[in-house]
């Protein structure tokens, strides 16, 4: 059944918290990882702790089941409000792994010198692709650093005539010539006009008690995105949560 899960440090109480459509697997697999010859986690602040204090006092606790088309709504739900300590990334997908890195300033530095060697290397910078010319697929004819500028004095595009304010848009030049609105949208421009538009998203729905004009706002109010609204009016999970 799928879940999150937390590895709790039953010492001083601090935890590494993750999702998992398999969870006592996982956690064998976590233990594989900790236990290897070579400490081979992803999580380094973990792996300390682990090597430090003996894999003894860390406990593997399910902290809530659910299904698994909403497994990362719900641990980026969890990420977002609690302290995890031995956690890396703060996303649930994976992505920034520099931000909590025990080393962050050192392997910035050692990035930012590793960088900064490369560049000082003439064959490098040599074989690096010119910033112009048929060498460089995206130059369309004028250099980077050369400002581009309207008659009116406004910045425009590479290549345009006029600035986005001195475009012609009269007649047919005008991307709407032609078109005009459908009756759904007259009546959200009113209502965006009257300042009583709420979204796409505008079902009343009613959380513990607590009634919102729109999927949207009750999405802000409680920091979750659109689909775990979805998930959670429609899961079984939540029955404090439904449609009005």
């Amino acid at each position: 059944m799928p879940g999150i899960y937390k590895i709790v440090n039953t010492k001083n109480g601090k935890f590494y918290l993750g999702s998992s459509a398999r969870l006592p697997e996982l956690w064998e697999q976590h233990r594989s990882w900790l236990e290897s010859k070579d400490r081979d986690h992803h999580s380094v602040a973990l792996q300390r702790a682990w090597d430090k204090y003996g894999g003894d006092i860390f406990e593997f606790k399910v902290v809530e089941r659910c299904n698994e088309s909403y497994l990362k709504d719900l641990e980026q739900e969890y990420l977002n409000r609690e302290e995890c300590h031995y956690n890396i990334s703060r996303q649930a997908s994976g992505g920034d792994l520099i931000s909590y890195h025990p080393n962050r300033n050192d392997i910035i530095e050692k990035m930012s010198e590793a960088s900064r060697k490369k560049w000082k290397d003439p064959e490098y910078r040599s074989s690096m692709p010119s910033r112009r010319g048929i060498e460089n697929p995206n130059w369309k004819g004028v250099l980077v650093d050369e400002k581009t500028t309207c008659e009116c004095g406004n910045d425009k595009a590479w290549g345009s005539k006029s600035c986005s304010e001195c475009r012609d848009r009269t007649g047919e030049k005008n991307p709407f010539y032609g078109k005009e609105h459908s009756e759904k949208t007259k009546q959200i421009i009113a209502r965006k006009k009257s300042g009583k538009y709420y979204g796409d998203q505008e079902k009343a729905v009613e959380i513990d008690g607590e009634v919102y004009c729109s999927l949207s706002k009750a999405a802000r109010n409680h920091a979750i995105t659109l689909g775990a609204v979805h998930n959670r009016l429609n899961s079984d999970n939540f029955p404090e949560w439904d449609y009005i």
